[in-house]
């Protein structure tokens, strides 16, 4: 059966080849580049947007671009506690977007930082029932458990190149049809992510791209691969 590798989380425009189903994350306000072959976009109100911006301005260009139809996923968004601004602000702009996904029925890219309870909190009380994916995951066992529990997906990046890393620990605990993998701003092949991956695994490359892609295209049945002229 045919595959691709899947890039689930980049912020690097055209920098990629076409043997590669991307999903390019853009911020609220930034352009929306012509669709390439295989290039897919996601767009959310980053949390470090509130940082220097206005929670109204955002959201009133926020609606005005999801609008257009040409996103295949909400994010990244989220909530991040390493950063100074107002949790109560950052919840109700995170919760928002979770409410716009549920409507449009659009995975979600989560950016969480020392966050993950009140993530679960607002994913609970909404029950969007989408795909909640966790961008950039780098977390235990311990918390790997619960959030499949819930429900949630792992995108999972260059912390596995540390070998003290928890990601790099914890992979194996993973379910399989819960995972993918990212490059962030990273402009490095992400064929070297999941060499990693699936040495860490201890799985054939091709079998876990092959699986990898099978997630994709069950979170993301409305995105039209084209295998043409690979």
């Amino acid at each position: 059966m045919m595959s691709l590798l899947v890039d689930i989380h980049t912020h690097n425009i055209y920098s990629k080849e076409n043997k590669v189903v991307n999903l390019i994350s853009l911020m609220t306000g930034e352009p929306i580049p012509l669709h390439t072959k295989n290039c897919f976009f996601s767009y959310g109100i980053h949390p470090w947007q509130l940082e220097t911006q206005k929670k109204d301005a955002l959201i009133a260009v926020f609606e005005q671009e999801i609008a257009s139809n040409v996103f295949v996923a909400i994010g990244e968004t989220g909530i991040d506690k390493a950063r100074k601004i107002s949790l109560e602000l950052q919840t109700e702009v995170f919760e928002y977007q979770i409410h716009i996904a549920k409507q449009k029925q659009l995975p979600v890219i989560l950016h969480v930082v020392k966050a993950i309870d009140e993530i679960v909190q607002s994913v609970s009380k909404i029950k969007p029932n989408v795909p909640m994916i966790l961008h950039a995951f780098n977390g235990t066992k311990e918390q790997i458990a619960l959030l499949s529990k819930k429900g949630f997906y792992f995108s999972v990046g260059s912390a596995i190149n540390n070998p003290d890393s928890k990601i790099a620990i914890a992979l194996k605990t993973i379910p399989k049809d819960r995972l993918f993998f990212e490059t962030d701003t990273n402009r490095q092949d992400i064929a070297l992510v999941y060499t990693k991956a699936a040495e860490l695994l201890n799985m054939p490359f091709e079998t876990l791209q092959q699986t990898v892609f099978e997630n994709f295209k069950r979170c993301f049945p409305f995105a039209e691969i084209d295998f043409k002229m690979l």
